[in-house]
């Protein structure tokens, strides 16, 4: 007999305990997702839904493809780039302030 135990049920013991340890975590930090009322995740959902919008804006700036016999995409005027970089870190600002004061999670760090 193998000297640990492989059965399903050994497995889902070990992940029932790493499940009940993440859920410790996050209620050390802050709440947890489930536990926002519908204003506040109708807040988060539209920090995340300003961060989907301000992407795709400056997406549309700098990676359109041309249409085959129709046009050629012209260079974005620097305005307009500036203004939607601009409007993707403000979104990305807020989408972060929500995260940490409705669930207390603290933003990512750049290589981290």
């Amino acid at each position: 007999m193998p000297p640990f135990d492989v059965s399903s049920q050994a497995a889902e013991r070990r992940k029932s305990a790493f499940d009940e340890e993440k859920r410790e975590e996050v209620t050390d930090q802050g709440r947890r997702p489930e536990d926002l009322s519908a204003e506040e995740r109708e807040e988060l959902h539209r920090a995340h839904q300003g961060l989907r919008n301000a992407s795709h804006a400056l997406e549309s700036l700098v990676a359109t493809e041309p249409l085959r016999g129709r046009w050629k995409p012209e260079p974005a005027p620097p305005g307009a780039l500036d203004a939607a970089r601009d409007d993707l870190l403000q979104a990305y600002e807020r989408l972060a302030r929500c995260h940490l004061e409705l669930l207390g999670w603290e933003p990512p760090t750049a290589g981290g």
